[in-house]
């Protein structure tokens, strides 16, 4: 692109690519890395993360609205979004869970019985391949409570399909997954047939895009929080809440969890919080070259620990 200092890039992926083999080798079998990015160099790290981690081995980027210009500001568009590449190990071992559900994610489960509360979907097949000759197998008909046979019809009349096959419904009903509805369609009152989910201990899949999340300028006014007494400002710091839903979904309460880019320590202000919340041991270690790595590192670390954030 003319007029682009293409040195840069060669710089920057010279000091990145044996930064990243080292923590590859570091990188347990079951564990996961978390690469924030801006879109200047977001490419470029892809395509070098493909080939030290593998690229059947890559998960997600997700993407954060930071709240504020980031990246290069002299352009048509401006940048308002961080970028987090996300690779495993190990694919097949990683550990990614999914997040506590939320008071709105648990207003849909408005049914009760004597297993708890949960919510039903019709048990035909909807959307797309819902039609008999997709799945022969998962057309059939089941006895409703009155003793009549029903088979999965769709809404004009076609032979539809069940999602399940006969060993798969008759599984549902030893888990007392099923649950039956009269309806009046038509002038005609007819049985409608459903699956049960219950709330139980469910979690909320992880999208890739995280903008339920509070910005960057959260995160300047949590450094300056911590140093109250002082005249303390640190270049686009990362949110606490941003690393604790990280630690969510990495799912392992003894983790180690490294951060060898380690800036204003968020990284160790988020562990000591969830550890806090919710009784885990794990622990981090920081990597920092930079001056500040006593100043405002270590010392936010230190503060941390000693009570500052009560409650935060």
């Amino acid at each position: 692109k003319e007029g682009e200092d293409l040195s840069r890039h060669d710089k920057w992926l010279c000091m990145m690519y044996p930064r990243l083999k080292l923590l590859c080798k570091l990188l347990s079998d079951e564990g996961a890395i978390f690469i924030s990015i801006d879109d200047n160099e977001l490419y470029s790290l892809k395509y070098i993360c493909d080939e030290i981690f593998g690229s059947s081995n890559y998960i997600s980027v997700i993407t954060r609205p930071t709240g504020t210009h980031t990246g290069v500001v002299n352009r048509a568009i401006v940048g308002e979004s961080d970028y987090i590449l996300v690779y495993a190990k190990k694919l097949s071992s990683a550990t990614i869970d999914g997040l506590p559900l939320t008071e709105k994610d648990t207003k849909i489960y408005d049914m009760e019985d004597e297993h708890g509360r949960f919510l039903i979907r019709p048990l035909r097949r909807t959307g797309g391949e819902n039609r008999r000759e997709d799945r022969p197998n998962m057309y059939f008909p089941i006895t409703a409570p009155d003793g009549t046979q029903i088979y999965p019809i769709g809404p004009t009349g076609y032979e539809s399909r069940w999602i399940c096959n006969p060993e798969g419904y008759e599984y549902f009903k030893r888990e007392n997954r099923i649950y039956w509805k009269q309806i009046v369609d038509g002038g005609e009152t007819k049985w409608q047939v459903y699956q049960k989910f219950y709330l139980e201990d469910k979690k909320r899949a992880v999208s890739n895009l995280w903008d339920d999340l509070e910005g960057n300028k959260k995160a300047t006014r949590d450094v300056r929080a911590v140093f109250a007494e002082e005249d303390m400002s640190f270049d686009f710091p990362k949110p606490v809440q941003l690393i604790e839903r990280i630690i969510q979904i990495a799912n392992d309460e003894s983790a180690i969890i490294l951060d060898s880019f380690a800036g204003s320590g968020t990284t160790a202000h988020a562990v000591l919080n969830m550890n806090k919340a919710d009784g885990g041991n794990r622990k981090f270690i920081l990597v920092e070259m930079m001056d500040y790595a006593e100043s405002i590192t270590a010392e936010r670390v230190k503060r941390v620990i000693n009570g500052y954030g009560e409650g935060k």
